[in-house]
C-alpha cells in the first residue's frame, strides 16, 4: 500500500490531485491512501514519523522552491514528489527530488511518479558493498579551474619539448 502525504495550499490542486489518486487507487493493483495537508509542519511530520511515506508537495510560484528544500532535508529517508506551475526540473534535480512534474497533474504523470518512488526507495533500502562506500566517502581534495588548466597545460606542453 502507498501511503501518500499531500500539501498544497491551492484547494482546487488539492481537489483533483486527490480525485486522480482515488482514481489510481481504483485503477492499480496497489492501493493509494491519501492524506491531504494544509499545515506544512505537519506534512513534514508525516514525513519524519514513516520514511515510507511518498511526500507529494504541488506548490505554485517559487515558494515551491523553498517548501521541496525544507522536504528534502527534513525528511530525506521519505520519497519527494514535486508538482509546480514553473519549470523547476534543475532545482528538482539538484535537491534530489525523487519525481518533478509540471501542473495540472495527469494520471500519467503520478503513476510515473510513484513508479520512481518505488524504485528509488528500493535503491535507497539495497546497501552498498564496503568497496563502495569507501568510495563515496573518501573526496578528493578540491582542485580550482586555474589549477587543472595549468596542469593540462604544463602536461601539454612537456610532451612538446
Amino acid at each position: 500500500m502507498s501511503v501518500i502525504s499531500l500539501y498544497t495550499t491551492n484547494p482546487k490542486i488539492q481537489a483533483s490531485l486527490t480525485d486522480l489518486l482515488d482514481q489510481l487507487d481504483q485503477e492499480g493493483p496497489e492501493p493509494v491512501r491519501t492524506e491531504g495537508f494544509t499545515s506544512f509542519s505537519a506534512f513534514l511530520d508525516s514525513g519524519r514519523r514513516n520514511p515510507r511515506r511518498i511526500l507529494l508537495l504541488a506548490q505554485e510560484g517559487t515558494k515551491g522552491v523553498e517548501l521541496a528544500a525544507a522536504a528534502a532535508e527534513e525528511c530525506p529517508e521519505s520519497p519527494l514528489v514535486w508538482f509546480s506551475d514553473l519549470d523547476f526540473a534543475l532545482f528538482s534535480y539538484r535537491l534530489e527530488v525523487d519525481h518533478f512534474a509540471l501542473l495540472p497533474g495527469t494520471a500519467e504523470n503520478l503513476r510515473a511518479a510513484l513508479r520512481s518512488c518505488g524504485r528509488r526507495h528500493k535503491a535507497r533500502a539495497a546497501p552498498l558493498p564496503a568497496e563502495k562506500a569507501a568510495l563515496f566517502r573518501a573526496e578528493p581534495p578540491p582542485r580550482s579551474l586555474r589549477q587543472r588548466l595549468w596542469e593540462r597545460w604544463k602536461s601539454l606542453w612537456d610532451r612538446h619539448q
